[in-house]
């Protein structure tokens, strides 16, 4: 299998990633907890319940069940007629997912691509870090008046070159196993050849030490925000603001954000 055919595989899979009952084209509301909550109102009008909430505690019942939410790995998932509901948690921050499972796969419109260029594949250095350092992500779309911030792992900065100039970019572990990188980023694209609020590249974690992390541009995609007004997405850091041009990955969804107007 050519390198070209190896991208457009992870692409299809991406696709019916996106398209399955856990993509984000399934995520059709979103519901902001307080502990005012006693009910979930679900998207087709039927009434779920009931609901306790312990903010302080961190701790939601739905129907009797205490519900272990995202913020450790996956969420426990409740069916309700035809919806699929976890428990967000981001910050100080609780919500309902809802997920509609009652037309699957989803419609997809299509993603547009940069053209697969195999010089946008990038063997970087991890600069570790002397300790792990704590950093805080902002959030779109995770309250219903703004963002929020939350607290991730990074082991340290991934350096690679382009055109005879080094580059920069903090990596992030994508859970508490530390088996994968995540590297957002924004660059010179964004919001005009790509999607403004910037894109995202997963890395595997380095084999041995001094090992280089493959950071392959032409797998770079688009977060769940360009798929669902109801999802929740992290945004780069000033740090991670390319000056260059990532002409590799994903562009736009070429279809309306679920929820949108």
């Amino acid at each position: 299998m050519t390198y070209e055919e190896e991208i457009k595989e992870a692409h299809e899979k991406r696709i019916n990633r996106l398209r399955s009952g856990t993509g984000w084209l399934s995520l059709v509301d979103k519901i902001f907890l307080s502990e005012k909550t006693t009910e979930l109102k679900l998207p087709d009008g039927s009434i779920e319940g009931p609901v306790v909430v312990d903010l302080e505690a961190k701790r939601v019942e739905l129907g009797g069940r205490v519900l272990k939410s995202d913020k450790e790995g996956r969420a426990d998932a409740i069916n309700v007629n035809g919806f699929v509901v976890e428990l967000m948690e981001r910050g100080e921050i609780l919500a309902f997912r809802v997920r509609d499972h009652r037309e699957l796969p989803r419609p997809f419109a299509g993603i547009s691509l940069f053209p697969v260029d195999p010089a946008w594949r990038k063997e970087a250095r991890l600069e570790r870090y002397e300790t792990p350092r704590q950093v805080l992500l902002d959030f779109e779309g995770a309250t219903v008046t703004g963002g929020v911030t939350d607290v991730f792992q990074s082991p340290g900065v991934l350096v690679f070159e382009h055109e005879g100039a080094e580059h920069r970019l903090e990596a992030v572990w994508e859970g508490a196993d530390e088996l994968r990188l995540m590297v957002l980023f924004r660059d010179a694209t964004s919001g005009k050849e790509s999607y403004p609020l910037g894109r995202l590249v997963y890395a595997n974690a380095p084999a041995t030490t001094d090992a280089p992390v493959v950071l392959d541009f032409n797998l770079a995609m688009l977060p769940g925000c360009a798929f669902s007004v109801y999802a929740t997405c992290p945004i780069a850091s000033k740090q991670n603001r390319l000056s260059l041009r990532v002409c590799a990955g994903e562009r736009f969804y070429e279809g309306k954000a679920i929820g949108e107007p």
